[in-house]
């Protein structure tokens, strides 16, 4: 299979998501997922971003996560952590 993002191959696609899984571990989100629709809303970065969902419950979920609003502050420093050691590796 093809890489799905910026790793060599899926294995390291998956261990690099799963590197931001303290964001949840610390109350920033309930899920991986979610924070990623959060960051969205963070960041001046982005004006759009497209999502796909294939059922009702998908879609959901994403304008429950941009309900609750940009990741707090500290989150953000949490996330520049991840990726000074995900830069790294």
């Amino acid at each position: 299979m093809d890489p799905i993002a910026s790793g060599p191959d899926y294995a390291t696609d998956v261990a690099r998501a799963r590197a931001f899984e303290p964001l949840v571990a610390e109350g920033y989100a309930s899920s991986v997922i979610e924070a990623a629709f959060r960051f969205a809303l963070t960041t001046d970065a982005l004006s759009t971003v497209l999502i796909g969902t294939s059922d009702l419950v998908q879609l959901e979920f994403a304008a429950a996560a941009v309900a609750k609003g940009p990741l707090p502050a500290p989150a953000m420093d949490r996330l520049r952590s991840i990726w000074a050691k995900l830069a790294t590796t």
